[in-house]
């Protein structure tokens, strides 16, 4: 498949090691907003090459990091309402407990509920 090999695109060991990389050793040298947004590129990286389970962990890592990093709190549960059918289709197990918890903090913190199921 000549779009998959593409040198353009990234692997998707490529993109775990990347993520292992930020919220690692980065998450010590860079601003949380900065965090964010190089996390939320691994995220498009990732369902480019149609990685989904890869994608959502950045995903829910970004929104921690967006979150730290005081980004309006409506504008990341906005991210999570768009993304949650797609995280209960295709997530893991972990992920979706995960992305649940997050759900709750948010819904908590913005005093808003989220029809999630």
């Amino acid at each position: 498949n000549i779009i998959q090999n593409s040198p353009n695109k990234k692997k998707d060991s490529e993109i775990r090691a990347e993520l292992n990389l930020h919220v690692t050793v980065d998450l010590f040298f860079v601003s949380p907003i900065n965090l964010a947004s190089k996390l939320m590129s691994l995220y498009h990286d990732a369902m480019k090459i149609g990685q989904v389970d890869s994608a959502m962990i950045c995903l829910v890592q970004t929104w921690k990091y967006q979150l730290l990093g005081g980004h309006n709190l409506s504008l990341i549960l906005q991210s999570f309402e768009d993304q949650i059918e797609l995280m209960s289709k295709h997530g893991s197990k972990l992920n979706f407990k995960q992305f649940a918890l997050n759900s709750a903090l948010l819904m908590e913190l913005t005093g808003q509920s989220v029809d999630c199921f």
